[in-house]
């Protein structure tokens, strides 16, 4: 393996996919370092969305190669990747309405506890703070179901942060917030 794939936080190489008699993905290479900001562009269809979720571990591909931080991995599912912190956030929701957004971000997680279960008062600092750091000043415990879409992509972004995510992934989820308020943000 080359210098610059070994120094890269993803060197993708040779990743092929076919659904059927579809080719979406053919000997594709993605290499990501620390800190870059890239966007994949292409029409409906080229395979943007399949190389996203072969690199999250949504899906496998049919051939080649994934390495973080130098190291060759195989993401047999969702956990796998996040465990080397690669999340994927999509276009679809998939937030529980009737949860706050406090009960959303840290959903799946060991949260804080005290002796009488779970500390919500440190779930909801927590919350908070990654909510600020994507320039959404709300409160933790509002309902998910009685924010607008745009928020509750938000809140789909800050579950993604909660995860130590060193490789964040979105496949369109950003399409109606103006990037250049919470890009920043990320960094």
């Amino acid at each position: 393996m080359s210098a610059t794939l070994t120094n890269a936080r993803v060197a993708m190489s040779g990743i092929s996919k076919t659904f059927g008699a579809v080719q979406a993905l053919r000997d594709v290479k993605l290499t990501l370092n620390p800190g870059e900001i890239h966007t994949i562009a292409g029409e409906n269809g080229s395979g943007k969305s399949t190389l996203l979720k072969i690199l999250g571990g949504v899906i496998q591909p049919d051939q080649g190669q994934i390495s973080i931080d130098g190291q060759e991995q195989v993401f047999p599912d969702v956990r796998s990747a996040m465990k080397f912190g690669v999340t994927v956030v999509s276009q679809e929701l998939s937030l529980v309405p009737h949860l706050s957004a406090a009960e959303n971000v840290f959903l799946g997680h060991n949260q804080a506890r005290n002796k009488f279960g779970i500390s919500w008062a440190d779930t909801n600092k927590s919350c908070s703070t990654l909510l600020k750091r994507l320039d959404l000043d709300l409160d933790p415990s509002i309902q998910v179901g009685s924010l607008s879409h745009n928020r509750q992509q938000l809140i789909e972004i800050a579950r993604a942060l909660s995860f130590d995510t060193r490789v964040l992934l979105l496949d369109e989820p950003t399409s109606a917030l103006d990037p250049m308020k919470w890009i920043h943000s990320l960094e």
